[in-house]
C-alpha cells in the first residue's frame, strides 16, 4: 500500500477549466444558433439520433436476455428489446413521421402537465409553469401536422443554447479571492 504525501501534490490551475468552459460554451451557443436557423434539419438529426440510441438499447437488452443466468426470465428483456427495435427502427426510417408523431405527444404531455400544475395537488401547484405549458400544449395541438417538422429542433437548438450560455457565465465569472495563509503564529482555524 502507498502514501500519498500532500505536501508534493502538484494543484491543478483554474485556468484550463475556465478556457473548456469558454470553450464548450461557445461552441454549443454556436450550434444553437445554427440549428435555430436549420430547425427542421435539426429536428431530423435529433429524431435520427433518438433512433439510433434506440437501437443500441434493443441491443443491449438482447444481450442482456443471452446472457441471463439459468432460472432468470428472458421475455421481459426481449419484449423490451422488440419495443426499443420497432421504436428505433422507425425512427431511422421515418424520421419525419416520428417527429410528428413524437410532437403530438409531447403537446399532449405537456396539456396534462400543465392541467395537474393548475388544478392538481395544491402542495405541487405552480399556477406560472403550468399555465406555460398548457399554453404551449395547447398550441402545439393546434398547429399539430406542421409542429412537428419544428418544435423538437426549436426545443434542442433552445437546450444548445442554455448551456452554451451557462457555461460560458461559469467561465467568465470572476474567481474568489484566495484566503490568506496563517502565519505560523497564529493558529489555522476551519470555519
Amino acid at each position: 500500500m502507498s502514501t500519498v504525501n500532500l505536501s508534493t501534490t502538484s494543484v491543478v490551475p483554474a485556468r484550463p477549466r475556465r478556457f473548456g468552459l469558454l470553450a464548450s460554451g461557445a461552441v454549443a451557443v454556436a450550434m444553437g444558433v445554427v440549428g435555430l436557423a436549420l430547425v427542421p434539419l435539426l429536428t431530423v438529426a435529433a429524431v435520427l439520433t433518438i433512433g439510433v440510441v434506440l437501437l443500441g438499447a434493443a441491443v443491449y437488452q438482447v444481450t442482456k436476455a443471452w446472457r441471463a443466468p439459468d432460472g432468470q426470465p428472458r421475455t421481459p428483456h426481449l419484449v423490451y428489446a422488440a419495443v426499443y427495435a420497432f421504436g428505433g427502427l422507425a425512427m431511422v426510417f421515418n424520421p419525419v413521421g416520428s417527429a410528428v408523431g413524437v410532437t403530438l405527444f409531447a403537446a399532449f404531455a405537456l396539456v396534462l402537465w400543465g392541467l395537474y400544475r393548475v388544478f392538481g395537488d395544491a402542495a405541487r401547484r405552480d399556477i406560472a409553469r403550468g399555465t406555460v405549458a398548457l399554453i404551449g400544449g395547447t398550441l402545439l395541438v393546434l398547429t399539430w401536422p406542421v409542429s412537428g417538422l419544428w418544435a423538437i429542433g426549436v426545443a434542442v437548438a433552445a437546450a444548445l443554447l442554455a448551456v452554451g450560455w451557462r457555461n460560458l457565465v461559469g467561465g467568465l465569472r470572476p474567481r474568489r479571492p484566495a484566503e490568506p495563509e496563517a502565519t505560523p503564529d497564529e493558529p489555522a482555524y476551519i470555519a
